[in-house]
């Protein structure tokens, strides 16, 4: 065994603020900034008439990431005029998925191997099987 201090690695850092644990998460491009994983954006107004949009209800949307289950507050929208629904826009989520897109890329790419300790995920096809050979 070697004398000395052994370097700590940093890379996973996470911080305790009221007694909760923060993670830093990665930034992603959306135009031509960076913004963190999760932000939301809200629409403002109705893409067919301009009018400005009236908040239709509330929800808590949980998506799944390798972050673990992240939890949003997000409002969907509705046009007073045309009567066209709208939603906030989660960064780093597909639509109205209940996963992220970076845990949708392990789940499709990843594969078992233990010297690489890399984790087995399911495909979406075999789960839906599974489901229904539950019930």
């Amino acid at each position: 065994m070697g004398k000395g201090n052994i370097a700590i690695d940093k890379s996973m850092i996470k911080t305790i603020v009221d007694g909760k644990i923060i993670i830093p998460l990665p930034k992603v491009l959306v135009g031509n900034r960076y913004y963190p994983m999760f932000s939301i954006f809200s629409p403002t107004q109705c893409d067919s008439c301009g009018s400005k949009l009236h908040v239709n209800s509330h929800h808590t949307r949980f998506i799944i990431s390798r972050y673990g289950t992240i939890s949003l507050n997000v409002t969907y929208w509705l046009c007073p005029t045309c009567k066209k629904h709208y939603h906030d826009r989660v960064i780093g989520v597909q639509g109205s998925a209940n996963y992220s897109s970076e845990y949708y890329d392990t789940q499709i790419n990843g594969n078992y191997s233990a010297t690489d300790k890399k984790v087995c995920f399911l495909s979406n096809a075999v789960i839906l099987r599974l489901i229904a050979a539950l019930h």
